[in-house]
C-alpha cells in the first residue's frame, strides 16, 4: 500500500462534522465533551481505552515524560497519556485529515499545550533523534511495509534508556487465509501483515531488548465477539471512522483473530 493508498483508505468525508452531529445526538457538545465520551472514536484500536491503560502501565510511563505516537491517528492514546499522566505527547500520523481533527478534540479538551500534531511518515517522522523517553505505536504497522525502517526510526528518537511500547495486530500461521476486507485494508494489496516472529526480531534486530511480550488474541477476539452484535450502533464509534463496511470489517477480523491468521500484541521493549 502505497502512502496515498493509506491516507485515501481512511478518508471520510466531513470528518469532524460526522463527530459534532455524534456527539450532539448523546447530548454533549465540544464545550462540555469529556475525553472518556470520545473513546469509542478516538480509541481506535482493539480493546479501546483498557488497552492504552494497560500499555501506559507496562511500560512504566510517568509523569511528565515525553511520547512520540508514531502513526497516532487522532491522538486518543496522546491525550490519555497526556490528561492523566502529564505527559507530552507528539503525535505523527500520514493522515492530514486524522491530524486537523485530532487538533481540534485537543483544543476542547484544553490539552493542546502536551499533545501536537505532525503529519508525516512513521518510518521517518519529522522529530529530532534522541528526544524522547517514550515511542509508542498501536495497530499502525499493518499499514506500514518497511516495519525494519519503523523500528529504526522508534530507536533513533528515544534517549538512552528509553522504551518502545506498542499493541499491534501481526500475522499468525494461518495469514495467507485471511479474510478482507477488515479496519485497515479492504484487500490483501492494501494490507501490510507481516508474520509475529518476523516482526518479533525486527524489532530485535533494530537494537531493543525485549522486556514484555504479551500475546492478547484470545482475549481480544472475546472483546470482539461480545462486541459485533451492536457494532454500528454507536453514535461516536468505530463507524464513524470505518463507514459502511463496518460490520463486514469487524465481523472478518474476528474470523481471522478465531482461525489463527492473526495475533494481537502488547509489547515493551528497552
Amino acid at each position: 500500500m502505497t502512502i496515498d493508498g493509506v491516507v485515501a483508505h481512511y478518508h471520510r468525508d466531513d470528518l469532524l462534522g460526522i463527530l459534532l452531529r455524534g456527539l450532539a445526538s448523546v447530548g454533549r457538545t465540544p464545550a462540555d465533551v469529556r475525553g472518556d465520551d470520545l473513546a469509542p472514536f478516538d480509541q481506535f484500536h482493539l480493546r479501546g481505552l483498557t488497552a492504552t491503560l494497560e500499555l501506559l502501565e507496562l511500560a512504566g510511563v510517568s509523569h511528565g515524560m515525553r511520547m512520540l505516537d508514531l502513526g497516532g491517528g487522532l491522538g486518543g492514546s496522546a491525550r490519555v497519556a497526556a490528561s492523566r499522566l502529564g505527559c507530552h505527547v507528539t503525535v505523527v500520523d500520514l493522515s492530514p485529515e486524522f491530524c486537523e481533527v485530532g487538533e481540534e478534540i485537543t483544543r476542547w479538551l484544553h490539552l493542546e499545550d502536551r499533545v501536537r500534531f505532525l503529519i508525516g511518515d512513521a518510518t521517518a517522522p519529522p522529530v529530532p533523534d534522541a528526544s524522547f523517553d517514550v515511542v509508542w505505536t498501536q495497530h499502525a504497522s499493518m499499514n506500514i511495509p518497511d516495519k525494519a525502517e519503523l523500528y529504526h526510526a522508534a530507536a533513533r528518537a528515544l534517549v538512552p534508556g528509553g522504551r518502545f511500547a506498542m499493541h499491534d495486530i501481526m500475522g499468525d500461521d494461518g495469514m495467507e487465509g485471511m479474510q478482507y476486507p477488515v479496519p485497515w485494508a479492504t484487500s490483501v494489496e492494501q494490507s501490510a501483515l507481516m508474520h509475529a516472529d518476523l516482526q518479533r526480531g525486527l524489532i530485535r534486530a533494530a537494537g531493543f531488548t525485549e522486556l514484555v511480550w504479551r500475546d492478547l488474541t484470545a482475549e481480544t477476539h472475546a472483546w470482539l465477539e461480545e462486541r459485533l452484535p451492536t457494532i454500528t450502533q454507536s453514535p461516536i464509534g468505530s463507524r464513524l471512522l470505518v463507514g459502511e463496511r463496518t460490520k463486514e470489517a469487524f465481523t472478518n477480523l474476528a474470523r481471522n483473530l478465531a482461525n489463527g491468521r492473526l495475533r494481537v500484541v502488547q509489547a515493551v521493549f528497552d
